[in-house]
């Protein structure tokens, strides 16, 4: 409770200062890209397994080249639902070596292979949420301050989704590396109330955020693929974020 509160403080205190310098820059090179959300009457079990009904409902994002837009080599794939309480995310990567050594909460995540979501709930381009998960189950979560279109951020990474919910599954040989794999799987449920730049809890009917989905792959070179390309080396553009757009 009292890193709750201390996390909120830090955000009323500094968030006013990155939204009064940001908020006339719009950033709209992306706004055809866009996913739907589907609600869900049934919430999938976080087990890292994506065999739930309603997953095979979800509408399914196919990852690019986050550098130039061009197909992938190699498969991902993103699946969302929501309930009232929650947004549920399920990735599916295709890796014949899912490697990664690192473990436990808000460790160095991105010096090894994961996925991540970065979630702009109020689609200002100057705050959002950002999650890495590596293929361990390793993850760590933060909340971003930026400006000019990701050139100068802030990243809090005091700041936790207290009630996330993080599971994954490796098919084949472990997240070891060197390893023989097929693929591995994540599922998250993220609390709406951790949001708190959203303008409803729970989202409305026909709302939409700004999000993107990335993942970076070690076992050639190190290749960056996401859902809506930011054509940079680097994921924190948010004006290159899609449309997530909460449906029936």
């Amino acid at each position: 409770m009292k890193k709750t509160f201390s996390n909120l403080f830090i955000l009323i205190l500094i968030l006013p200062v990155f939204v009064r310098c940001d908020k006339t820059q719009q950033y709209t090179e992306s706004m055809s890209i866009s996913y739907t959300v589907i609600k869900s009457a049934e919430a999938p079990v976080i087990d890292g397994v994506l065999n739930e009904e309603c997953w095979g409902k979800a509408h399914t994002g196919e990852f690019l080249f986050n550098l130039d837009g061009s197909k992938a080599d190699i498969s991902t794939k993103i699946r969302a639902v929501y309930d009232d309480t929650n947004l549920y995310l399920g990735f599916e990567c295709r890796d014949s070596d899912a490697a990664s050594t690192v473990t436990g909460r808000d460790s160095p995540i991105s010096s090894e292979e994961y996925v991540a979501a970065y979630l702009d709930a109020d689609s200002d381009s100057s705050t959002y949420v950002v999650i890495e998960v590596s293929p361990t189950g390793a993850f760590s979560d933060a909340f971003v301050l930026c400006r000019n279109n990701g050139a100068d951020k802030k990243t809090l990474s005091c700041w936790n989704s207290d009630l996330l919910r993080v599971s994954v599954s490796v098919y084949g040989g472990g997240a070891r590396p060197d390893t023989d794999d097929r693929f591995w799987t994540v599922e998250l449920a993220i609390p709406f109330k951790d949001f708190y730049t959203a303008p409803h809890v729970p989202p409305l009917k026909g709302e939409t955020w700004r999000a993107d989905f990335f993942r970076v792959e070690l076992t050639k070179n190190r290749s960056y693929y996401s859902l809506s390309p930011t054509k940079t080396n680097s994921f924190d553009k948010p004006g290159q974020f899609a449309r997530l757009i909460f449906g029936e």
